[in-house]
């Protein structure tokens, strides 16, 4: 089968109990049928040891009020796996950052931003990981039904198109309106071709009005659509109720990255108008990018492995315009968080890759969290909501997701 594989999926390594991070807290782990059938005929004391950590509403879950794994050792490792083995550890954490999906006649291989290390492979590795394409055998369920070649062409090739957009000139990562005429292609491209599929028409979008670096040449011209509107940095009002959504709550944890970057944010700005609040706020960003461009080069990081690891599920969703809504928002509360941060403490890469990381665990696997942050961006760009429902990573669930 055909796969594209993320660069960085092969050269991963846990960090096990050296991970300044732990990924058995703040999770509410499902237990996989076939694990669970192992613990169930498990003999002895640790058979009645995991049975009785069985819990939720089918029993499936490990850790299901999210706080830290029971089965979390001092060491930093997993207890059942020192114990026992991996076979009796549910699939989602045996796996856990990886990410694979199967889509029938290719696949994707990538990891998850959720883990710290993950992120600061991506942020401190000298180049940016490039898409493998790649002959494997993929174990993996099929995920999804769609069999179209030609709007599969399309999406692949457009995702290569929309990473050859980032490749943006040295001499330009200086300047934030790069981002925004990036983001503003990004959405055009994906509008035109959202009413393409909706008004089903014949999908030519492979001709070169059609393209995404069609798009990309045209917003470096006066005629770039929706001029008079900034997709980066969003307003400061937008970005306020972003953070009245509580997504920093998901970490309850004391001193936690998000939550004392949210306060400090609250100090500088909740005295302010939002007009002083949004004069204040593009100037603290300009700063923030001429001041050292490789804070441009985290966001241009993020915004390509988010091409990398979700473009793909248009193939089966055909939700153009809310991966480009997604992606817009997750950029700018990288942005947000990242200068925030930088007020108080010094943004080294391994902050970079701390706060991303805790971004991605606080709304990208929350389901519910997700749906209100993307309306909230709707209402302020130029799109309406749509009625897509929201594929969290297979990875492992969130915290407070149904709770």
């Amino acid at each position: 089968m055909k796969v594209l594989k993320n660069e960085l999926f092969d050269e991963f390594k846990c960090l096990a109990g050296e991970c300044p991070e732990t990924c058995c807290y703040g999770w509410r782990i499902i237990v996989d049928d076939k694990t669970k059938e192992r613990i169930l005929e498990k003999d002895g004391i640790w058979g009645k040891c995991l049975r009785l950590s069985l819990s939720g509403p089918d029993k499936n879950y490990f850790n299901y009020d999210s706080g830290s794994c029971i089965f979390h050792g001092m060491s930093g490792l997993c207890n059942i796996q020192k114990k026992l083995g991996a076979e009796y550890m549910p699939e989602i954490c045996r796996k856990y950052p990886r990410e694979i999906r199967n889509y029938g006649t290719f696949a994707t291989m990538n990891l998850d931003l959720s883990c710290i290390h993950v992120s600061d492979m991506l942020l401190s590795r000298d180049k940016r990981p490039s898409l493998i394409e790649c002959d494997e055998e993929i174990e993996r369920v099929r995920h999804g039904s769609n069999d179209d070649p030609q709007f599969e062409e399309i999406v692949l090739t457009s995702q290569k198109e929309l990473i050859q957009m980032l490749n943006v000139k040295p001499q330009l990562i200086y300047d934030p309106v790069t981002m925004d005429r990036i983001l503003h292609s990004l959405l055009a491209y994906c509008q035109y071709a959202q009413d393409t599929v909706l008004e089903h028409k014949d999908m030519k979008l492979t001709k070169d009005d059609g393209r995404p670096l069609y798009f990309y040449e045209l917003c470096k011209t006066d005629d770039m659509p929706d001029a008079g509107r900034s997709y980066f940095p969003l307003p400061i009002m937008a970005l306020n109720r972003l953070i009245n959504t509580q997504f920093d709550m998901q970490d309850s944890r004391p001193f936690s990255m998000i939550n004392r970057t949210i306060e400090w944010y609250h100090h500088k700005f909740d005295l302010k108008t939002e007009i002083e609040g949004q004069k204040v706020w593009k100037s603290m960003v300009t700063d923030f990018i001429r001041e050292d461009p490789t804070r441009m080069e985290a966001l241009l990081r993020y915004l390509q492995y988010d091409v990398q690891q979700c473009y793909g599920e248009i193939y089966e969703n055909y939700s153009f315009v809310h991966f480009a809504v997604s992606a817009i928002m997750h950029v700018n509360m990288f942005l947000f968080l990242m200068v925030n941060y930088n007020r108080r403490k010094k943004l080294t890469p391994q902050k970079m890759a701390a706060l991303l990381s805790a971004y991605e665990r606080a709304a990208c696997h929350n389901l519910g969290l997700q749906k209100d942050m993307y309306a909230i961006v709707c209402d302020y760009l130029p799109v309406q909501k749509m009625a897509v429902p929201i594929s969290a990573p297979q990875t492992l669930e969130s915290g407070s997701q149904q709770s």
